[in-house]
């Protein structure tokens, strides 16, 4: 089970550098063959232009040193190449960060830092609280709000795999993922 900050009983809040911040829905996945199981949850808004919404998102996992968690925002459902991602992991040096990628292949040269993402980007923070990294993201998605069903039009992904000694992340495999 991931541990930490995930408020139990159904409160869809996490902390974040000693803030506790709400969401409107949230979910749990639990562990898969790597044992990286997480929780995210998020809110939709209206943004100031009608033709887009405000899409905040929040990740907290327990994950090994050598690992990360995905959240991906693809260009056609059911495949991360020529998806925006945002990943949480730990740097180098132990601390937690959360980094936006386009992920342009499967291989780490594909792999393309945020200078190239091409999400509107409004904000992002991460933390570790105890042995729970934790991450959240807001950002400005072209779909037209309407309801909390605006997003039944928008696909994300999800993939939990290993960074390497640079710390980027690898391929997962075909295995690990979802919808």
């Amino acid at each position: 089970d991931v541990k930490g900050t995930f408020v139990p009983g159904g409160a869809c809040e996490m902390s974040v550098d000693g803030d506790v911040v709400a969401f409107q829905s949230c979910a749990a996945v639990a562990d898969g063959n790597d044992g990286n199981g997480f929780n995210y949850a998020w809110n939709i808004s209206a943004a100031a232009d009608p033709s887009s919404t405000l899409l905040s998102m929040g990740i907290n996992a327990t994950i090994p040193a050598d690992g990360y968690v995905a959240i991906a925002l693809p260009e056609a459902p059911n495949t991360m190449v020529g998806s925006d991602a945002f990943v949480l992991s730990h740097d180098t040096s132990g601390t937690v960060q959360l980094l936006s990628y386009y992920l342009g292949g499967q291989t780490e040269n594909a792999v393309i830092r945020h200078s190239d993402n091409d999400l509107d980007l409004i904000e992002t923070s991460s933390s570790l609280d105890g042995d729970v990294a934790v991450g959240t993201f807001t950002i400005r998605i072209p779909v037209p709000f309407t309801s909390a069903s605006a997003l039944e039009r928008f696909n994300f992904l999800w993939s939990t795999g290993r960074i390497n000694v640079r710390g980027a992340p690898t391929y997962h495999g075909s295995d690990k993922g979802g919808i």
